[in-house]
């Protein structure tokens, strides 16, 4: 009952985490995560209010705003010479709305960025509720111009090969693996076999949750391009991740 209002005072707001080229170590992509703070409850994280809010119509307006604020910021940086993709995340109830994409790329026309700028992380649990309607609405999206990312790639039980029929440019392995990577050699094994198939099949692939740098050099040592996690950065706020930017981002 509080969002409406706590969107219109920006008390609903968003930081920021970057994704980091794990051959240069420098930024080359953000994700965009939402947070509450509530004047009673203080700082509340998304998993404690989002699934709330998705059992509602508010998650349209949710989901619109984060969308709006986070091409304000990519404008906000452009201005200052750094043209960076940033990626939000879409629920179900977003993906299986039939006004979705006409809203988004309405909101979308009003600024000056190309598409490919803007990348919808789903998970794959959305995906194979209703895969043929998820498939349909994916593919207006990426003929638009906007990537697609599965996000906590592992936590479901779906295949790499059954996700190859969605128009998917970016697969991101769950942090569940990470955290036992260097302790399992099962994990070690299933991760490098997962990261190989993947980009046989054409995805770039993410590895979330990398909390060391020994976790860091074995992952690229995979093969894996990209990572985010504590190790590189927190998810911060306009400023500071401005900041960061400014001092390391690198055109790749």
């Amino acid at each position: 009952s509080d969002v409406k209002e706590a969107l219109k005072n920006d008390h609903i707001f968003l930081v920021y985490q970057p994704k980091i080229d794990l051959a240069t170590r420098k930024p080359y992509g953000l994700e965009a995560l939402v947070r509450w703070h509530h004047p009673i409850k203080k700082m509340i994280y998304p998993e404690d209010f989002v699934p709330a809010i998705e059992k509602t119509s508010l998650i349209h307006m949710l989901t619109e705003e984060i969308f709006k604020k986070s091409l304000i910021f990519h404008k906000k940086l452009k201005e200052k010479g750094i043209e960076i993709p940033i990626s939000i995340n879409i629920s179900t109830k977003n993906l299986y709305d039939m006004s979705f994409y006409k809203h988004m790329t309405a909101i979308f026309r009003d600024f000056d960025i190309v598409p490919k700028m803007v990348e919808f992380e789903v998970t794959e649990t959305v995906l194979m509720d209703k895969p043929e309607l998820s498939k349909s609405i994916l593919q207006k999206f990426s003929e638009f111009g906007f990537r697609i990312a599965i996000d906590d790639f592992g936590k479901g039980y779906s295949s790499l090969a059954y996700l190859a029929q969605f128009p998917i440019h970016t697969i991101k392995i769950d942090k569940f693996f990470t955290k036992q990577i260097l302790i399992s050699q099962t994990t070690q094994a299933i991760v490098k076999a997962t990261i190989n198939l993947a980009i046989q099949l054409g995805y770039e692939v993410l590895i979330e949750g990398i909390e060391d740098k020994e976790t860091a050099d074995l992952l690229q040592s995979y093969g894996c391009k990209s990572a985010q996690g504590y190790y590189f950065l927190k998810p911060k706020n306009e400023v500071i991740i401005t900041d960061y930017l400014m001092t390391n981002y690198k055109k790749i």
